[in-house]
């Protein structure tokens, strides 16, 4: 029965390299497209301010493009990041758009609230996270489970008008100045602290928050001189 109507039910045996090399060519043009987009999106979206002791390290703001392909299936490579990339370019001026970090050895890191995800009213959000490379943590509590990752945490710290920053960054983290005295103690572990202008963070409160970061830094015994100051997207 099957090979009788087989045929007829199910057509005749796709070409599985002509639907791979659609797919590419469609990845390839929705990011040209998506590209030209951010480009003329960016123009409205105000200064990034990144201050690390990663000094290869770049800050973005790109959609979430979801490029897993759990399967491994070579036909299905790009269909998740197709559809996400289509998703983007039918709403370009008001699809979200999210801080990405590129560290200094390649990776590309989301930046989001992480532990502090918590609910808050304020508008002004700083992002912070620490990653180190070298240093490697097991991604399963099972013992025949060998996969690690590099170290990474992200956080934020909710900032109001009457905020003391001390507070703040006191209240952002357990443990902070065990954290920050790690960029001592390893000379890969790297911090990142993010301020957007569309959270409400102008360079002058940036600087701030600058200057309270450097004083827990000096606290951990850190030195601050190998920290910098960048400012991304810079508007005319």
């Amino acid at each position: 029965m099957i090979r009788a109507c087989g045929p007829k039910w199910f057509g005749s045996q796709p070409d599985i390299g002509k639907l791979k090399r659609s797919s590419e060519y469609m990845f390839n043009y929705y990011r040209q497209e998506m590209q030209d987009s951010l480009r003329e999106r960016m123009k409205t979206e105000g200064e990034l301010f990144l201050y690390t002791n990663d000094t290869a390290a770049t800050l973005r703001l790109l959609p979430r493009i979801n490029t897993d392909n759990p399967l491994n299936i070579e036909l299905f490579q790009y269909s998740q990041a197709n559809a996400d990339m289509r998703k983007f370019l039918d709403s370009p001026r008001s699809a979200p758009l999210y801080p990405y970090l590129i560290t200094v050895d390649s990776a590309v890191i989301r930046l989001h609230k992480g532990i502090t995800a918590y609910s808050d009213s304020s508008d002004q959000q700083l992002l912070l996270c620490a990653y180190d490379p070298e240093q490697r943590i097991k991604v399963s509590r099972l013992t025949d489970d060998t996969t690690t990752m590099p170290f990474r945490v992200n956080w934020s710290i909710p900032l109001h008008d009457t905020t003391q920053l001390n507070t703040a960054f006191a209240k952002s983290f357990p443990g902070i100045n065990i954290l920050l005295a790690q960029a001592r103690l390893r000379p890969s572990f790297h911090i990142y602290m993010v301020g957007q202008a569309r959270h409400n963070i102008s360079k002058e409160r940036f600087q701030t928050a600058i200057y309270e970061l450097n004083r827990l830094l000096h606290k951990s015994q850190v030195d601050s001189n190998t920290f910098h100051w960048k400012t991304e997207n810079r508007q005319p």
